[in-house]
């Protein structure tokens, strides 16, 4: 059996979360995740269920993914990010 890399499992787990294909990607900063209560949302995930994904250590950034639906859209949300200056090189 062939271990799949980071972003191969990342993938995998992130597609059997929900049934929505996203066409579209946000990132939404601090100060932003009101944003989300307007949203209707499929399904959630945290980035630390995904390896190789750097988790969030900025307040207001509540490290996530979610499935959403915005005007009919499916779109990918991502509640914050990871930052260089937290020690992360890449």
């Amino acid at each position: 059996m062939s271990i799949l890399p980071h972003p191969q499992i990342a993938a995998f787990r992130i597609k059997k979360i929900s049934h929505l294909r996203p066409t579209l990607a946000v990132l939404l900063g601090s100060g932003f995740h009101s944003v989300v209560d307007a949203q209707e949302v499929d399904a959630q995930m945290p980035y630390r269920s995904l390896p190789g994904f750097p988790a969030t250590g900025i307040g207001g950034h509540a490290g996530k993914l979610l499935f959403c639906k915005v005007a009919g859209t499916p779109v990918l949300v991502l509640c914050g990010r990871a930052h260089y200056y937290e020690g992360w090189t890449r």
